[in-house]
C-alpha cells in the first residue's frame, strides 16, 4: 500500500496529513517513525493506536492516533488530533495551489523514475505516458 499524505493548511502554516484507518495503521507509524500499540488478536479493538513521536511530550502535543484521528507532519515534527479537533484547525488545499500541483508533479516524476529500474524499454515507455498523461491532467484541472 502506497501512503500518499494529502495537503492542508492551518492559519500561518502548512502540514501533510492522513487520517489513520484500520487499514493504514501500520503504514501511518511506519511513516510518522511510530510504532501501533494496542495491538492483539482483535484488531479492530478501540485500544489500538499510533504512538507518535513528538518533539515535546506533555499535556497539549498529542501522542496517541486512534483509528479516525489525523497525524500531522511539519518540516520538524508530528502531531496526532481528533478528527474533530483537526477539521476545526486545518483545510485541505485546493489542487489549484501552485505548491500543491508542484508536489503532485515530483511525486509523479519520482514514481516514474523508481520504476526505471530493471524495467524492459516497452514497459518504460508505458510508464512515461502514464505520468505525462497525470501531469496534463493537473494541469487541465487548473485551466478549467
Amino acid at each position: 500500500m502506497t501512503v500518499n499524505p494529502a495537503r492542508f493548511t492551518r492559519k500561518t502554516f502548512s502540514v501533510d496529513a492522513m487520517q489513520v484507518t484500520a487499514e493504514n495503521i501500520f503504514e501511518i507509524a511506519e511513516w510518522c517513525g511510530g510504532t501501533v500499540k494496542g495491538y492483539d488478536s482483535v484488531f479492530d479493538s478501540p485500544h489500538v493506536y499510533v504512538e507518535v513521536p513528538v518533539a515535546m511530550k506533555n499535556s497539549f502535543k498529542r501522542d496517541k492516533a486512534f483509528v479516525g484521528d489525523w497525524v500531522t507532519r511539519t518540516e520538524r515534527s508530528f502531531k496526532a488530533y481528533r478528527n474533530e479537533a483537526f477539521k476545526i484547525a486545518f483545510e485541505q488545499n485546493t489542487p489549484t495551489d501552485p505548491e500543491i500541483r508542484h508536489e503532485e508533479v515530483y511525486k509523479i516524476i519520482r514514481h516514474a523514475l523508481l520504476d526505471l529500474v530493471d524495467d524492459g524499454l516497452h514497459e518504460t515507455h508505458r510508464r512515461a505516458v502514464k505520468a505525462a498523461n497525470k501531469i496534463v491532467e493537473i494541469f487541465e484541472g487548473e485551466m478549467g
